[in-house]
């Protein structure tokens, strides 16, 4: 469950990110789950037709990424250093109920997203060949009761 559960939240995610770009407002959760769907099959089927395909979506994807906070760095040093006088969120818009320790768990889901893929790691651990040449000493040393 934690990987098409991850796989979901990133469509959500993203399905929001671009709604918000084309129409500038943040958009309800039920005009982002066909987007989302979409989204996650087209991706689905690059990766389902070959290495290749996965490969240049994974490509494109990271350079665009990476355009992105280029841009977003240019122009923050063009735009200079002017107060915001009104915060995009302020703590009357958090939903009734929610306090301070809730809000901060909220603002650390993307965090704990970081530490993920280490599960997946146990999936090509059998496609290892040769580990003692392949894997360094230390980690080697950690796993030898498994060789």
């Amino acid at each position: 469950m934690i990987v098409p559960g991850s796989v979901a939240i990133i469509a959500i995610i993203c399905a929001q990110n671009l709604a918000i770009v084309i129409n500038g407002t943040f958009p309800a959760l039920s005009s982002v789950i066909v987007p989302a769907a979409v989204l996650t099959v087209v991706l689905a089927v690059a990766n389902a037709i070959g290495v290749r395909w996965g490969a240049t979506v994974q490509n494109v994807t990271v350079v665009t990424k990476v355009g992105a906070l280029v841009a977003i760095i240019f122009l923050a040093i063009v735009a200079g250093t002017e107060p915001v006088t009104d915060p995009v969120t302020t703590r009357e818009d958090m939903p009734r109920g929610w306090g301070i320790g809730a809000a901060v768990f909220a603002a650390l889901v993307p965090a704990f997203f970081s530490y993920g893929g280490w599960q997946q790691v146990m999936w090509i651990g059998g496609e290892v060949k040769d580990p003692q040449r392949t894997l360094p000493p230390r980690s080697r040393s950690a796993c030898s009761s498994s060789w």
